[in-house]
């Protein structure tokens, strides 16, 4: 009897009708997520192929990257790369690659990115400074750039008693 009965029931059923009732809206779509354009950390993978056998050696560093906020530098920064969307100061883990007094030595460095969003591609760039004034160097033209993951990828080389080739990853932290 009880199963006659549900069959007989309308197949549609009002809800939210009383007055005392909340209407509940579940077509919205979460947020999408946002990146956190202030900082950034990359991994660096080296491979140093040196004019001697003896010294060719891999070494992998973290990259930290801190928006440029100094005015005097960003707008040096500005007027250098006039098409980069973000300007950082750039940390590394280490100070040497493969630990090597004879290899390339690190220390703060400057970044910029030129960010295209519908492409997927960017353009990223070092400054040299001096007394002030920044000097771009073109890292990667072609760069991967990911809107939806906040990650870069791109590689090159530079020769230095050698070739010193690098692979790197970078991501922007998603705003929570």
């Amino acid at each position: 009897m009880l199963f006659l009965a549900l069959a007989c029931m309308p197949k549609s059923l009002e809800v939210g009708t009383d007055t005392g009732s909340a209407a509940v809206d579940d077509s919205s779509e979460p947020a999408a997520p946002e990146a956190d354009f202030s900082q950034y950390t990359s991994s660096v993978h080296w491979s140093y192929d040196t004019w001697g056998e003896d010294y060719d050696c891999e070494d992998d560093m973290v990259e930290t990257g801190e928006a440029v906020t100094d005015e005097d530098d960003l707008e040096a920064l500005q007027a250098a790369c006039a098409l980069c969307d973000h300007f950082y100061v750039a940390n590394f883990d280490k100070e040497a690659i493969c630990d090597y007094s004879t290899t390339h030595s690190v220390g703060e460095d400057y970044r910029g990115f030129v960010l295209d969003d519908d492409a997927g591609v960017a353009q990223v760039y070092r400054f040299d400074e001096s007394d002030g004034d920044f000097e771009p160097e073109l890292l990667d033209g072609g760069a991967t750039w990911d809107p939806e993951a906040f990650t870069i990828t791109f590689s090159g080389s530079l020769d230095w008693y050698g070739t010193m080739s690098y692979d790197v990853e970078l991501a922007f932290p998603v705003i929570e």
